[in-house]
């Protein structure tokens, strides 16, 4: 994702920042690597796991990997900021210019995303499951949003996703994208698909030929070979200019591999917050 943003992203002397969680040295340098000649463009801002908003929501969903609702910190660490941040998820590649985003007028609207495919929509659960999500309002997929920091904080959006947390618990399906959603139900700008092009976009624009930015979601990436994905060559395009252009493809033991690491890790989480006093919620400010 970072070397195509800086090959084709057009961001000027816009700052590039990368929110990890608990990351090595030798990343922290093979992502500073990946931005080529810009490297000097870019910071990154570590969250460690003793952070009390994720213990908190670790607590909640111990099933997750912290790292997941990391981007929900991001308005909090930048709270004295007063302009707009674009979200990138790491699973994507850009492929244009990101200047109309960045100059996009939101009105009165807190945030710009990309609408989700009906597959996403909570109103594809089944009755008794489903989260108190209106069946007809529109949903977006978090992982592209162009946000005004201002409006966010202003608005108490972070308390508002963290009331969504607590009322509707496990009938989150995707945690932290259905709890934004609800909190941002009628403040959000919807972009054109283009902007945020995974399998399913795809299928319902018909080509990737017009994606602006390429997100490789679901479970099989595209550093697998398991990866199905006829945009795969793209991202291995760009894999070549970052550190990890000597990797081989994951093979499917690998996969498997990985697999049993998170199960591993998921069942450790649980057992260690079983262990561990229930923190109180934190106050997102």
């Amino acid at each position: 994702m970072l070397a195509s943003l800086f090959a084709n992203g057009d961001i000027g002397d816009s700052r590039v920042i990368v929110f990890g969680y608990e990351l090595r040295r030798k990343d922290k340098e093979r992502l500073r690597l990946s931005c080529g000649t810009e490297r000097h463009k870019l910071e990154i801002i570590d969250v460690a796991a003793s952070n009390p908003i994720l213990r908190w929501l670790a607590t909640l969903w111990p099933k997750n990997s912290p790292a997941l609702f990391t981007r929900l910190l991001i308005p909090i660490i930048l709270g004295r900021e007063n302009d707009r941040l674009l979200f990138l998820d790491c699973d994507m590649v850009v492929l244009s210019s990101l200047r109309p985003l960045i100059e996009l007028e939101l009105g009165e609207c807190t945030i710009a995303a990309v609408p989700d495919s009906d597959a996403a929509h909570p109103k594809r659960e089944a009755p008794g499951t489903r989260m108190s999500y209106p069946v007809d309002a529109p949903y977006f997929n978090a992982g592209l949003m162009l946000i005004d920091l201002p409006k966010w904080r202003e608005r108490n959006v972070t308390q508002r996703v963290f009331d969504v947390f607590e009322r509707e618990g496990k009938r989150l399906r995707l945690a932290d994208q259905d709890a934004l959603n609800t909190a941002l139900i009628g403040q959000w700008k919807p972009l054109d698909l283009e902007w945020n092009v995974h399998p399913d976009i795809a299928e319902r624009l018909g080509t990737y030929d017009t994606a602006r930015i390429i997100h490789f979601g679901g479970q099989t990436k595209p550093n697998s070979i398991e990866c199905s994905s006829a945009q795969q060559p793209i991202y291995l395009h760009y894999r070549k200019l970052t550190p990890w252009n000597k990797l081989r493809l994951e093979t499917a033991f690998d996969s498997r591999l990985a697999r049993r690491k998170k199960h591993l890790a998921r069942f450790w989480r649980k057992l260690t917050t079983r262990m561990r006093p229930t923190p109180s919620r934190p106050s997102a400010v």
